[in-house]
């Protein structure tokens, strides 16, 4: 979810598995990224491999951790620190401590695209379908130009116009006359 949050505000990213990482997966990362590991506890043997890759590698290491005294918290280049939390659900299940997780990864995407100065524009090219898409249509992403645009000269007959709006099929003809101003419109509802 962090990644993709990040990805939709600019800020490309991609999720890896602690496991798969160490099975080829590391091959994914370059001396140009920047390396989240958030973990609560900071001290999974998974991320051993992780940490070594990253600091041999020199890659940027940000780590979200909950325990200062981990091996993730002393190995990170910046240091993330959450509050230690009691779990829900059998005071074991990780919920609560993900919920904070999460939190902070949205307050980083909002803290890099203000930082990217990343503004609704953007955001609409990047989020062109679905109801967010709708919201942030510009005329110009819905505007015809160029040759699709239906225009005829005022001396023309009204069977040129009527070819017209059939043929670039947007229900309008624009009137010109010889300055090239537009003198009026034609739709096929007045026809």
């Amino acid at each position: 979810k962090i990644a993709s949050t990040l990805s939709s505000v600019g800020t490309p990213s991609f999720y890896l598995s602690a496991s798969d990482s160490s099975h080829g997966d590391l091959g994914s990362l370059t001396k140009k990224d920047i390396l989240i590991l958030i973990s609560y506890s900071g001290q999974t043997n998974e991320l051993k491999n992780i940490i070594q890759y990253a600091n041999r590698n020199k890659i940027l290491l940000i780590g979200i951790v909950s325990k200062k005294n981990s091996f993730l918290y002393k190995a990170s280049d910046i240091k993330i620190l959450m509050p230690e939390v009691k779990e829900s659900g059998l005071g074991i299940v990780p919920t609560s401590s993900t919920s904070i997780q999460l939190a902070m990864g949205d307050a980083l995407a909002i803290a890099a695209l203000k930082k990217k100065q990343f503004s609704k524009y953007d955001f609409s090219r990047l989020h062109p379908g679905g109801n967010l898409g709708k919201q942030l249509k510009t005329v110009g992403d819905v505007m015809v130009t160029g040759k699709k645009v239906p225009f005829i000269n005022e001396n023309k007959n009204m069977t040129e116009a009527i070819r017209i709006i059939s043929k670039k099929k947007l229900g309008v003809v624009i009137v010109y006359n010889k300055s090239k101003s537009t003198t009026g419109i034609i739709t096929d509802g007045n026809v």
